[in-house]
């Protein structure tokens, strides 16, 4: 593990400022003062110290949030009124899986393993998120059998594992992909409006707490992304 990830997992601080923190000559692995971001430590071995202080690694953290609309989830945003790292735990280690847009509301997972977090992100392992959509105009039977059959968008062809309608105004969609606001671009390809979006499922996590709280995922939930 490179040293200023072994830093940013360690909760102190992020990994920017860990590499701030290398540079300058603060951090010590095995006695050694080391200044290369570079550097490669062993986890189970290697005794690193921040001005001759030992850190230790985070255990790994895994929790299920109910972001509300008007929270971005990236940490830095000097044009963000709010972050969701407001109304987590105070741990520096932690970061969101993927995104959802200020504007998107619903489940998403917050962790310090950057192996869980690709094995749910990358395309191969083929992650099914269900997405609830309300439109500002009733959808048609054509909209839906556009979604249906998929769309060609400006980056490229966008399959749909599953849509249903709820109601005039409403539908739940399923897909695979997670490319840059999808589910927005999908429902305007179509001829219509996203008026309120929420994300309810990943793989077999559902969203089950209120909104702005968060949980510790199970046993079960997690070992099913590892």
């Amino acid at each position: 593990m490179r040293i200023n990830r072994y830093i940013a997992r360690s909760g102190i601080t992020s990994r920017r400022k860990a590499e701030e923190l290398i540079l300058s000559g603060k951090v010590s692995v095995d006695d050694k003062i080391i200044t290369t971001l570079a550097t490669e430590v062993d986890e189970k071995k290697s005794i690193v110290k921040i001005d001759g202080k030992i850190i230790l690694l985070s255990k790994h953290i895994y929790y299920l949030f109910n972001k509300p609309v008007g929270y971005t989830t990236t940490k830095s945003d000097p044009y963000a009124l709010h972050t969701i790292y407001e109304l987590l735990p105070k741990n520096n280690s932690l970061f969101a899986v993927g995104r959802l847009d200020r504007n998107t509301a619903g489940l998403i997972l917050i962790t310090n393993d950057g192996n869980f977090a690709q094995n749910i992100i990358h395309p191969k392992m083929k992650i099914e998120k269900e997405y609830i959509i309300r439109t500002r105009f009733p959808i048609t039977r054509d909209q839906l059998d556009l979604l249906e059959g998929g769309i060609e968008l400006d980056d490229g062809f966008a399959k749909i594992n599953s849509v249903k309608k709820i109601n005039d105004k409403e539908l739940s969609l399923i897909i695979e992909m997670g490319r840059n606001r999808i589910v927005r671009r999908l429902i305007k390809a179509t001829g219509n409006e996203v008026s309120g979006l929420l994300r309810n499922r990943i793989g077999k996590i559902v969203l089950n707490i209120p909104v702005g709280k968060y949980r510790e995922l199970t046993q079960k939930e997690v070992k099913d992304f590892i």
